[in-house]
């Protein structure tokens, strides 16, 4: 891009020297320069936006990699303290897979016996749900994963239906 506006400036002196109408040619160069600081700008700061992760980066079940969660959680209620996502990743195909990161979602609730509402899933907050796991995974190998947390959020409503009910989490882990 550099190159491209250094031949931009170079094409605009020349013309202004051979350009006999001094308005145009001081029109022609202040267009030129123009174009070149923004072509210098575009070089020099590119794009800070990221592309979405691209569908072929998640390890799809094919891989036969299986999420285990190890940690409970259990006993929340509005303004508990929050519960933390643990658990390992292992890969039980026969090709090593890599992994980069794995996110942690709620996917959903069940009822608890004797009620008949369900409970809402916007009751609850995640915390940290992208984890790295940043590991080559052999064959038959595991790695654990930590650092994400679930919180049960105090609506100011009844949340009676949350009472005992489960929380069922989602995993997506997206490869290298």
């Amino acid at each position: 891009m550099i190159v491209i506006a250094a031949v931009v400036v170079a094409v605009g002196i020349a013309m202004l020297v051979s350009s006999r109408r001094r308005k145009r040619a001081i029109a022609v160069v202040g267009l030129l320069l123009i174009l070149t600081v923004v072509l210098a700008t575009i070089a020099a700061f590119p794009s800070r936006v990221q592309a979405a992760e691209p569908s072929s980066k998640c390890v799809g079940s094919t891989n036969s990699i299986s999420v285990t969660q190890t940690s409970a959680i259990a006993g929340m209620g509005p303004g508990s303290a929050a519960a933390p996502v643990t658990g390992f990743v292992t890969n039980g195909g026969a090709t090593p897979v890599a992994l980069d990161r794995i996110c942690v979602t709620i996917s959903g609730t069940s009822m608890s016996r004797g009620i008949s509402e369900a409970c809402p899933a916007i009751d609850f907050s995640i915390t940290g749900n992208w984890m790295p796991i940043k590991a080559m995974l052999a064959s038959g190998e595991s790695v654990p994963f930590a650092g994400a947390f679930i919180r049960f959020l105090d609506q100011n409503n009844n949340q009676d239906t949350c009472k005992n009910a489960a929380l069922h989490l989602g995993f997506d882990l997206i490869g290298d």
